[in-house]
């Protein structure tokens, strides 16, 4: 049944991407879940969604080489939509997580994780540089991000219900955690709360002239609020909480908003029942914050003592036994904070090219809000959201080491690059 449904998801996904490409980006986008459907092919594991990325890339090569004429023309083709400080950023970070593999100790093993977390992606964000050269495409995009979001919170709300089952042990914890489609909650948060913060972006920043087109942002939002508080996922309501502080930042009238928040944030002091738990979070004083200083506190041990190459792509577990705290028995496959979790897995050279990546996205949005206006300033502020809830939840999780958060950091990355793209071209054209 499962081969069935396989087959029949990527022929029909074949059909689309050979018909309109940004539609099969979308489906792409929407399906980032589908990372759970596991199969192998020619003895090769792969997930339903790596599937369809290379089936789009597949198509996509082929009809660019078609409509070029030739290899070298389609190269070309390539090239000219790849700015060179992006290409050579994109090229180090897909070389360095190879070498990450080869050094983890665990070659197989690192490879796998080398395909799913860095080539592939890389890949879809290269065939997006090269289709999304318009507003109507962006949106598309958008578009999935957000009906990804619309069943992950309906499945959730049938969880709530009782009418679908939520895996254990976490739906018997009190109060219970619900994980929608994912094996646990946690998983549910780092997906969804970029995209609410971007759908947040896109409903403040960008005025609809059609009241109804307004309601799909908006449930985006609420179910994708409903699902991170069913999952009880604190990282997501962290991240998010940065994010609405940017937009009150942003604001024009800044002050109201941070003052609202400055409110909300006294009575929570205030109130001793919330009062007791925000700074036990704040502090550190509750399990999971224990937990978190102990494994910070021993993988700097293992840092310092290979600072150069860190543990390798999935030689985190093993080197990290070696310098744990005795007190901490559990072994887990990351440190939990997004600067460590890339030094650790990419080595010192991979954390540099990922804070290349962040510094030049920032760079981007901040100039494309300065110089452009309508859609594409409102979706650099939205971008801008998304990744300051990205790396707020990165603060104290994993935010990029899972199939689904990889392309979605990369995603962002790239829309990044299009955006101020097309700022820059309308620019030139209005001279």
């Amino acid at each position: 049944m499962l081969a069935l449904i396989i087959v029949t998801f990527l022929l029909l996904f074949t059909v689309v991407a050979w018909w309109r490409r940004e539609v099969a980006a979308a489906v792409i986008l929407a399906a980032l879940p589908t990372y759970l459907i596991r199969f192998k092919l020619f003895g090769i594991p792969l997930t339903l969604l790596e599937a369809g990325i290379l089936v789009l890339f597949g198509i996509w090569v082929i009809q660019l080489i078609k409509q070029s004429g030739s290899i070298r023309s389609a190269w070309r083709s390539i090239h000219s939509n790849v700015s060179p400080k992006f290409g050579w950023l994109m090229g180090l970070w897909v070389a360095i997580g190879l070498a990450a593999a080869w050094w983890s100790g665990e070659a197989v093993a690192g490879l796998g994780l080398w395909k799913a977390y860095f080539l592939e992606p890389a890949l879809f964000g290269l065939i997006l540089l090269n289709i999304i050269r318009s507003e109507l495409k962006v949106k598309w995009l958008f578009f999935g991000l957000g009906v990804g979001v619309l069943v992950v919170g309906l499945i959730s709300v049938f969880q709530a219900l009782g009418l679908i089952n939520s895996p254990e042990p976490w739906a018997s914890q009190s109060p219970a955690r619900l994980s929608s489609v994912f094996e646990y909650p946690n998983a549910v948060g780092l997906l969804v709360a970029p995209i609410i913060a971007l759908f947040i972006g896109l409903l403040v920043y960008h005025k609809e002239s059609n009241r109804l087109s307004r309601l799909f942002p908006i449930g985006v939002i609420l179910f994708g609020l409903f699902a991170v508080a069913v999952a009880v996922s604190e990282g997501a309501v962290l991240g998010l909480a940065a994010a609405i502080i940017l937009w009150a930042i942003l604001s024009k009238r800044r002050w109201l908003w941070l003052g609202l928040l400055g409110v909300l944030l006294a009575v929570c002091l205030i109130v001793p029942l919330t009062r007791h738990y925000v700074i036990d979070r704040a502090t550190f004083q509750d399990t999971s914050g224990d937990v978190r200083l102990r494994l910070w506190t021993s993988t700097v041990d293992l840092l310092k003592a290979h600072p150069i190459e860190g543990a390798g792509l999935g030689g985190f577990p093993a080197m990290y036994d070696i310098y744990r705290d005795a007190a901490h028995v559990e072994l887990l496959l990351y440190p939990h904070n997004i600067f460590l979790n890339f030094w650790v897995e990419f080595g010192l050279a991979g954390l540099v090219v990922w804070l290349g990546l962040i510094i030049r996205f920032f760079t981007l949005i901040i100039r494309t809000v300065r110089q452009s206006a309508g859609f594409q300033k409102a979706a650099a502020l939205s971008l801008l959201l998304s990744m300051t809830a990205l790396l707020g939840h990165g603060l104290v999780d994993v935010p990029y080491f899972k199939n689904d958060l990889a392309v979605l950091f990369i995603f962002l990355i790239v829309v990044a690059e299009v955006v101020s793209s097309q700022t820059r071209q309308n620019d030139e054209n209005t001279l």
